[in-house]
């Protein structure tokens, strides 16, 4: 399951086979993968992210954005393929904080 080019080739066959399900399960599961292999060790769930962002006065963005906001700030993040509000990254809580915290200043600015 930590095997990138394992569960890639598992997506492949999924696809091959037409098992869109797995096919979608599969590509998240390698993202997921990727994302070990490059540090992120750490798993939080979506409610726990945003109490501490909630006590910053923060919102918390969608998934996707959260993700992508956390690899612009040279963090590794991904979906967590477990639990779907859940993620898996190299941040610790504070600096999730904090990356939404200059994400939103960035947003003021514009």
């Amino acid at each position: 399951m930590h095997d990138e080019a394992f569960v890639h080739a598992m997506e492949e066959e999924a696809a091959t086979r037409g098992w869109d399900d797995a096919e979608q399960l599969l590509r998240l599961m390698g993202e997921e993968a990727r994302a070990e292999m490059g540090g992120a060790l750490l798993f939080y769930h979506l409610g726990e992210v945003q109490r501490s962002l909630a006590a910053r006065g923060l919102r918390q963005p969608p998934l996707a954005v959260l993700i992508e906001a956390l690899r612009a700030a040279g963090h590794t993040a991904s979906a967590s393929h477990s639990e779907r509000k859940a993620i898996k990254v190299s941040a610790t809580l504070d600096q999730i904080v904090e990356v939404v915290a200059a994400a939103g200043r960035q947003g003021e600015t514009k």
